[in-house]
């Protein structure tokens, strides 16, 4: 008779829980570049569509533009960024709207969608670097993950529920802070 409940509350968290990435940012474009063949030779992968993304290592605000530096990361399929040490360089996304320096802070994870429009010269503190540039139509901001502790204790409680604890996060849960998504006209 109380069936229907468990199976209503079901389908509500699923659908709380479904993704709102824009699909450009959640799907691999066909015929894509990495940011090493970009880095590489930007002649041959101008004008090609990109999905990338990585950690922000700078945010530069222009009267009609903005620039976000970023630190390029592979991503999941998801489009979010690994968190990993390799890098295959870093790039410039250029967007057509404010973007604000606190909200968009460095180390924070981004994926951009766009086009490749060229290369621009510039340092990594004294190091000559050319920047593959991407035009961005679709920017993502992802969500902060951070170790937060139930207890004020970390030891096994016997009768604290088995599906709440992870052996690898031991009784540590993952909080998340909600991440922005912008899309340009």
């Amino acid at each position: 008779m109380n069936k229907p409940i468990p199976i209503l509350l079901f389908t509500l968290l699923l659908t709380a829980c479904a993704s709102n990435l824009p699909k450009t940012i959640s799907d691999t474009p066909v015929n894509t570049a990495s940011v090493a063949e970009a880095r590489n030779d930007i002649k041959i992968v101008t004008h090609r569509e990109v999905r990338w993304g990585g950690t922000i290592a700078s945010v530069r605000n222009f009267p009609k533009t903005s620039e976000i530096e970023i630190v390029s990361r592979n991503l999941y399929k998801s489009g979010r960024p690994k968190d990993s040490d390799q890098s295959a360089g870093r790039f410039i996304a250029v967007i057509d709207e404010f973007i604000d320096p606190d909200v968009y802070k460095k180390d924070r994870e981004v994926t951009i969608h766009g086009i490749i429009s060229g290369s621009k010269n510039g340092k990594v503190d004294e190091y000559d670097y050319a920047y593959p540039v991407v035009k961005t139509d679709s920017l993502h901001l992802w969500a902060e993950i951070k170790e937060t502790t139930p207890y004020p204790y970390d030891y096994y409680d016997p009768f604290f529920y088995p599906w709440f604890y992870r052996p690898s996060f031991g009784f540590y849960g993952r909080h998340i802070h909600h991440g922005h998504t912008r899309l340009a006209d």
